[in-house]
């Protein structure tokens, strides 16, 4: 996803990662790469609990910067290797071509061992990355808690888009660092969804489990100074906020990264107004991605983290007010009741199913 031109510092710590302008004058093929492993397997993700999480590698073409859509890659050969001469190979999602994913429920990340990725497409061409490590070190969050915010935000309000307060709680994480360390957070959030004109409660229309990939899907960056930390997460509105209703947690996603992987987030949250990794080529991003073909330019990133996972659960009683749940009055009020109002599977705030994840009872 870059051409040829390729600047290298010499005065920064990242002198062996590489920064390209994406195709700018060379009409190659861009290749874009997401790829990351940690020290936490499998079988270790269950217990956060989740449904569990396998290591990945997403691996796109795309174009110039016309930001023709791009096609995912399927085919490939992605194979693992660590300093120890150990490999492991990927495998292809039936279902969603280009995903590729490591079948190895005990893997993770040693500390101490290296790792590259080595990746061959179909047509032959060769793409690889640097040798990289885990970062060393204590990685945990030590408790959570609710700050309490209502700032100014634009808002809806009779069919104009006005500034208004919306009252509402940052969620700030405690924790001690040892060193000068650099994180990265994000989030997979969970919430009961009920259609309010249901009044049976066993109905399988009634009460639904809710899952969004947009919803907190904004990363938080951070380079840590030893001592305390006191981290803001999110902000989330209270008021009219149906996701607070009846449950919310969310998996909160902890990563201790390498200064280049670090850097490369970085340098991609800048860029958000452009629209992303896959949405619109990031210009200058480092990679630490080789290509052996002249055809192809390449992006992306191979990082391994240290991982610390854990489910906060949201706890209205740790608010100083009650959140007023208004949904059945909306729904009996509307001129004509949206269909979210008797059947739980038709809400459209993310992906709803009227049966509990695995992790649920556990």
């Amino acid at each position: 996803m870059r051409i040829s031109l390729l600047i290298i510092s010499l005065f920064v710590f990242l002198s062996c990662v590489e920064k390209y302008d994406f195709n700018v004058v060379a009409k190659q093929q861009g290749l874009v790469i997401e790829a990351s492993i940690s020290n936490v397997s499998f079988m270790e993700t269950l217990n956060f609990p989740s449904d569990g999480r396998y290591f990945g590698v997403v691996i796109k073409k795309v174009s110039d910067v016309d930001n023709i859509r791009d096609e995912r890659v399927s085919g490939a050969k992605v194979v693992l290797e660590d300093s120890e001469g150990n490999s492991w190979q990927y495998d292809e999602r039936e279902m969603t071509a280009g995903e590729y994913f490591l079948n190895e429920a005990q893997f993770a990340a040693v500390e101490g061992r290296q790792y590259k990725l080595d990746i061959t497409l179909p047509d032959g061409a060769h793409f690889y990355s640097n040798w990289e490590e885990m970062p060393k070190g204590h990685n945990e969050i030590d408790s959570f808690y609710i700050e309490e915010e209502s700032p100014f935000q634009y808002v809806w309000y009779a069919s104009e888009r006005v500034v208004r307060r919306v009252d509402g709680f940052n969620l700030h994480a405690k924790m001690r660092e040892e060193d000068q360390a650099y994180y990265k957070w994000s989030f997979d959030p969970t919430w009961i969804f009920k259609a309010e004109l249901v009044l049976e409660e066993n109905s399988p229309k009634r009460k639904c489990w809710v899952t969004s990939d947009y919803y907190l899907d904004d990363f938080v960056l951070s380079d840590l100074k030893a001592g305390d930390v006191d981290q803001k997460m999110f902000f989330i509105p209270t008021s009219g906020n149906e996701r607070l209703f009846y449950y919310f947690s969310t998996l909160v996603h902890q990563e201790k990264l390498s200064q280049g992987y670090y850097e490369f987030w970085r340098e991609l949250q800048d860029q958000q107004d452009k629209g992303g990794l896959y949405d619109r080529p990031p210009y200058g991003v480092s990679t630490n991605f080789v290509s052996d073909s002249e055809n192809y330019t390449v992006n992306g990133y191979f990082g391994v983290s240290s991982e610390y996972t854990t489910r906060w659960v949201f706890d209205p009683y740790a608010l100083s007010y009650g959140i007023e749940n208004n949904l059945y009055e909306i729904c009996l009020i509307a001129s004509q009741a949206p269909d979210q109002c008797t059947d739980c599977r038709l809400y459209n705030m993310g992906h709803a199913l009227n049966y509990p994840p695995d992790w649920w009872s556990r």
